[in-house]
């Protein structure tokens, strides 16, 4: 494609958005039609359109230098309008100056000239382009002895030049009217969808979005997060209606705040306020307290009546603040975390709090969790428990994920499945594969399990399941996680006589370790109580840990519970539990947890012996 051609069609596409250039290309396309239609009639009908083919012929110069301007130089002045209607309307004029009677086919098209001027250019340019126009009709047909044959032609011609220009006149001032109003009401309905759009419905303050195209506008800004500590419990307390009464005296008195000093005032979610500070100088730690300090006046015994009156519920906030620009909303969300999680009241952001690597760890924990279950990387280990005579009588399973050829300790994946939703899979896969190991010997082993998989119906329906499958009950002890979150004690005991009706013997894990319910220990009635490792590992030289551990196996043994010390990492500890009455030990001075086929290999052995 030639350059002129590339020209052409640029011209031809951009006119399609463009009224004025797509005026001018129509202007064009006519004039070298009407420039053909002549010069055929000049030349076969013996007729004199010598002028006439001349001026069509100048007019479609004019016409592509207007389309080229346009292209080139887009204004829609009042000079180049008033060019168009006077090159338009002369040229047309002219023609029938210069021609016969054949020439009536350009009438409708003088006619649009004067209508089209008013529909793209408003009234004024429409009675301009009129008056011209009838002025110029009336000047060429009653001057042409062609059109003067034919009198009440050329008069009628003239009068349906005015009335017709007058009638779509009328048409072209209602459609404006109408235009106008339509106009006017898209415009009041684009302000209210920006509104919308950049402001809270309830509260009338402005929202997250417009917090945050105003941080990325100015500089020395500083960032104040404030949320209602609890807000949750009112909304569930007194209802939707009580917690919208909270939200908006919150934010007038948060408005009152910005009219005495220089801020500004966000909802920003649910129950979260920000207070948006602009300085003249770059703000620091000490400008931020003192704006913190400001805050939390304004809020200080923040108090709701609920009810005419009678209750008054008293509102506490926490306060979080930024004043590093690079993604500082996020950085102020960090921070208000890190004061939740550690109680505090108010914190201004620093390094230290940023949870993204620890965000970036959980995800790529996850991935190699969800990668491990694809593969079967998720294994058993088994760690020999001993008597006090040092021999293996039982087991205990420990989950282990495999990568990149090594196991990896569950302290470094197993909360994050909880978080991730992956735990539940790792415990079935757990039961399913100790179960199908211990198969090849005749040892006890054990299992761990928490509070939350006691409370999920689906893990112990799988249990209950692989314990009669595998008819490993008899053989089975399950490990119950000590925890302070035990919701619903009554359905742990439920679980409790379940098992023991299948043979399992139940065992308290790490007890001591710092929530002690002895509560708990009377209701289940535990064979075994594992004492907490962090007391064992010390015991030999801390006098309060062997106190403790001293306790612990004195309740025991009036209890008739078997004890077990973990975490025995040298012969002094183990010498010390011994001592104490310990029954059983486990730990690194002994074995370490070792493979399926390590284990069935020791066993292998101590039965040649």
């Amino acid at each position: 494609m030639t350059a002129k051609q590339t020209l052409i069609y640029d011209i031809i596409k951009a006119s399609k958005h463009d009224a004025v250039l797509s005026q001018a290309v129509a202007r064009t396309a006519f004039s070298f039609v009407l420039l053909v239609t002549i010069t055929l009639f000049h030349l076969y009908s013996g007729s004199a359109y010598g002028i006439a083919q001349k001026i069509v012929a100048v007019h479609l110069l004019y016409a592509l230098f207007s389309v080229y301007l346009e292209y080139k130089h887009p204004k829609d002045s009042s000079f180049r309008k008033m060019t168009g209607i006077v090159a338009d309307l002369g040229a047309l004029s002219a023609v029938l100056a210069f021609s016969d009677l054949r020439m009536i086919f350009i009438y409708p098209v003088y006619l649009w000239v004067i209508v089209g001027n008013g529909v793209r250019y408003g009234m004024k340019y429409l009675y301009i382009a009129l008056g011209l126009g009838t002025s110029m009709f009336a000047a060429a047909v009653f001057q042409n002895e062609a059109w003067s044959g034919h009198i009440e032609l050329a008069v009628s011609m003239t009068i349906g030049v005015v009335v017709l220009g007058l009638f779509y006149g009328v048409l072209i001032n209602k459609i404006y009217k109408l235009n106008d109003e339509l106009e006017h009401k898209v415009s009041e309905r684009t302000e209210q969808l920006q509104f919308q759009l950049y402001h809270d419905d309830l509260t009338k303050l402005k929202n997250r979005y417009a917090l945050k195209s105003a941080c990325h506008k100015e500089q020395n800004v500083e960032l104040f997060l404030i949320d209602i500590d609890n807000f949750k419990d009112y909304n569930e307390l007194y209802g939707m209606e009580t917690g919208n009464a909270i939200l908006c005296k919150v934010a007038r008195s948060l408005e009152a705040l910005s009219r005495e000093s220089s801020c500004e005032v966000y909802r920003i979610y649910s129950d979260g306020f920000a207070v948006k500070y602009v300085d003249d100088i770059t703000p620091n730690m000490e400008s931020c307290n003192l704006h913190i300090i400001a805050i939390l006046s304004k809020l200080t015994s923040f108090h709701v009546d609920i009810g005419n009156g009678a209750d008054r519920l008293e509102i506490n906030f926490t306060v979080a603040a930024v004043y590093d620009k690079e993604h500082m909303l996020e950085k102020a969300d960090m921070a208000l975390r890190y004061a939740r999680k550690k109680g505090m009241k108010y914190i201004v952001y620093d390094a230290k709090q940023d949870t993204k690597e620890e965000i970036g760890k959980n995800i790529l924990w996850r991935e190699r969790i969800k990668s491990a279950i694809e593969q079967d990387n998720i294994l058993p280990v088994f760690q020999p428990i001993v008597s006090k005579s040092e021999e293996v009588i039982k087991y205990e399973s420990l989950i282990r994920l495999k990568y990149d050829g090594k196991l990896i300790s569950p302290f470094f994946f197993l909360d994050i499945a909880i978080k991730t939703r992956q735990y539940e899979k790792l415990t079935m896969i757990m039961i399913n594969k100790s179960f199908t190991a211990m198969q090849k010997s005749d040892r006890d082993f054990s299992i761990n399990l928490s509070f939350s998989d006691i409370h999920n119906p689906m893990t112990v329906k799988y249990l209950k399941s692989k314990i009669i499958k595998h008819n490993v009950g008899s053989r089975l002890i399950i490990e119950i996680l000590e925890t302070e979150n035990a919701e619903n004690f009554q359905r742990i005991q439920n679980f409790v006589e379940e098992m023991r009706e299948l043979g399992v013997r139940i065992a308290i894990d790490d007890f001591g370790s710092g929530y002690s319910n002895f509560d708990h220990l009377f209701k289940l009635q535990p064979d075994y109580l594992k004492i907490d490792g962090s007391l064992i590992k010390v015991v030999d030289e801390d006098e309060n840990a062997r106190k403790l551990v001293e306790s612990i196996v004195f309740l025991a043994g009036k209890m008739q519970i078997k004890t077990i010390a973990e975490f025995v990492h040298s012969e002094e500890v183990y010498r010390v539990c011994q001592k104490l009455g310990i029954d059983e030990f486990q730990g690194y001075y002994f074995f370490e947890p070792k493979e399926e086929e390590k284990i069935i290999s020791m066993e292998n052995v101590a039965e040649a012996v």
